[in-house]
């Protein structure tokens, strides 16, 4: 595909907006409602939508990023690095995920999906992974080092935090607010079912599973 190019195909309901900054090109083919893709980079960013909701795509880096949006919730995606991305993506330990980089120092290794995407916060410093499928409250999502957060969360709010390089799994149908802290390189499995607020915070470095 060459350079310097834009291409759009809209036989949706909404405006596209296509901005070009880098050496890079963007292509288009919209059903759905509005979109807005931004390459600021020198990769191909290609968007397919049929998505009712309005979808916004930023690129600040030289990756190449491949997006299919669908639904009918808001999405916004910003990848920042260089490495190729592609939303959804298939998360690490989790089988199917949606995926969605959320600016953070690592957007390809982030994937977030469920009813409440906009909902999530993730944080990775090192080379760890962070899925989360969120159908509840807030998630504040913390991996440092290279481990991996794995969360299905259809309850209230929950933070999970994990130092090391085990992995973590926290899935919660609880209506209080679950806290799951890990910092040794153990594997974590925590059920959390309910409504009473549920803190659970692990040191020592071995395999845990709650209940």
């Amino acid at each position: 595909m060459a350079t310097w190019v834009i291409y759009v195909t809209n036989n949706g309901s909404g405006f596209d907006t296509a901005t070009l900054t880098g050496t890079g090109s963007i292509t288009i083919i919209n059903t759905g409602a509005g979109v807005t893709a931004t390459n600021n980079g020198n990769g191909v960013m290609t968007i397919n939508s049929t998505d009712t909701a309005a979808v916004t795509v930023t690129n600040t880096g030289d990756g190449n990023v491949n997006v299919t949006a669908s639904g009918s919730n808001p999405l916004t995606l910003t990848h920042n690095g260089d490495a190729d991305f592609n939303y959804p993506r298939v998360g690490s330990g989790m089988g199917t995920v949606l995926g969605t980089a959320l600016a953070d120092s690592n957007s390809s290794n982030t994937s977030v999906s469920g009813s409440n995407p906009t909902g999530v916060t993730t944080t990775i410093t090192g080379g760890g992974f962070i899925n989360v499928m969120n159908n509840g409250a807030g998630v504040t999502a913390t991996e440092t080092g290279t481990g991996t957060i794995n969360v299905v969360n259809n309850g209230g709010g929950l933070t999970a935090t994990n130092t090391g390089n085990g992995v973590m799994t926290v899935t919660s149908t609880d209506s209080g607010f679950v806290t799951v802290t890990n910092t040794g390189n153990g594997n974590i499995t925590v059920t959390a079912k309910g409504s009473a607020p549920l803190t659970l915070t692990y040191t020592d470095g071995r395999d845990h599973t709650y209940p």
